[in-house]
């Protein structure tokens, strides 16, 4: 099962605004009152309210795309739910719920990429529910669905206990190398990008030297020769957690290729017991790189520094080569890394 909708974020879609009815319906008026309503119940944490609403809605405009986004996020962050909760009869019915409201939202046409993103989980989902429950073919179709709105991570594919039925098929082979494929022109496309990108950021110069958690310093200058990527961020920042599963991901996959990672960890609250809070959080994440207690000398010394989490990219040479601020999908920092790895070695 892939979980990666939360409750939080079926609040966030409705704070996004309303897209409207493909066509236009006598109960329009009535539609958006029950939006309203729904927003205010989910608000207030009334979230199995909020679907039923939502629901009604929908019954009385089926073309409403913000009617039919809303549930399927809904829909499926119950479900997941339910499924914590390890109550299959409750979250397989909300998952496959969830999917149908998906398709009817496919069903209307271009798609924004969050939307791509929400129906693609629930397309997984979907054919996670229908593998447990021995229809093979139909959660192989449910997969690619999925496949094609922008799933793309082989190894959760591959691994993924709800998938054991479909597993030693012919079509889940199909559905590999197809993930495998997307990757592949997914990287050079964006690689395509950041070299532009950097291509047009002017490289600065950056050093630090920071206590590591056991008060050990570590010296940017150590990693000359390398392509180092400085990660500032805190525990209390949450596109900064989001962004660490990236930052694992891509230290397993090019720490031998010449990739180091460090991150500069700033953290609200006891600085006496901050190290102790970075420590559950490295193990609790399985971070397998280093962090370092960051201090104000060297954020002043990151240019024109905006906030959390700033990412910084730095070759082989030591100049920092580009600087982006804030979360970043995982194919973006792979294309600027395996980019600068690309280039030569330092002589």
């Amino acid at each position: 099962m892939r979980i990666r909708c939360t409750l939080l974020a079926t609040i966030t879609i409705f704070l996004a605004g309303c897209n409207t009815s493909t066509t236009p319906s006598s109960n329009a008026p009535k539609v958006a009152e029950l939006i309203n309503k729904a927003q205010s119940q989910a608000q207030s944490g009334d979230f199995k309210d909020a679907y039923a609403t939502l629901k009604t809605a929908e019954s009385l405009d089926k073309t409403n795309r913000s009617t039919l986004i809303r549930l399927v996020q809904m829909g499926h962050d119950l479900a997941i739910q339910s499924n914590a909760a390890q109550n299959d009869d409750k979250s397989a019915p909300l998952f496959l719920e969830s999917a149908q409201f998906g398709r009817q939202l496919m069903a209307l046409g271009s798609l924004t990429p969050q939307e791509k993103e929400i129906l693609g989980n629930a397309m997984y989902n979907e054919g996670c529910v229908l593998s447990k429950s021995g229809k093979t073919d139909e959660a192989v179709k449910s997969i690619g669905e999925a496949i094609e709105l922008g799933f793309n991570d082989l190894k959760f594919l591959n691994e993924d206990t709800d998938l054991v039925a479909i597993r030693g098929l012919d079509s889940f082979q199909g559905l590999q190398a197809r993930i495998e494929e997307k990757q592949l022109e997914e990287l050079a496309n964006e690689k395509k990008n950041a070299r532009v990108t950097l291509a047009n950021h002017k490289p600065f110069d950056f050093d630090f030297e920071l206590p590591d958690l056991d008060g050990n310093l570590t010296r940017l200058a150590d990693l000359k020769g390398k392509v180092v990527i400085v990660d500032i961020w805190g525990t209390w920042c949450p596109p900064c957690r989001m962004e660490i599963p990236h930052f694992v991901e891509l230290h397993n996959k090019y720490k031998d290729k010449g990739l180091e990672i460090i991150g500069i960890n700033y953290e609200n609250g006891d600085p006496s017991q901050a190290v102790a809070l970075i420590k559950q959080f490295m193990t609790e994440n399985n971070m397998p790189y280093t962090c370092v207690i960051g201090d104000d000398e060297t954020r002043k010394k990151v240019r024109n520094f905006q906030g959390f989490p700033t990412t910084i990219f730095i070759d082989r040479t030591g100049k920092v080569r580009l600087k982006e601020v804030g979360y970043k999908p995982l194919i973006v920092l792979e294309a600027i890394v395996s980019t600068l790895l690309d280039e030569p070695s330092v002589q």
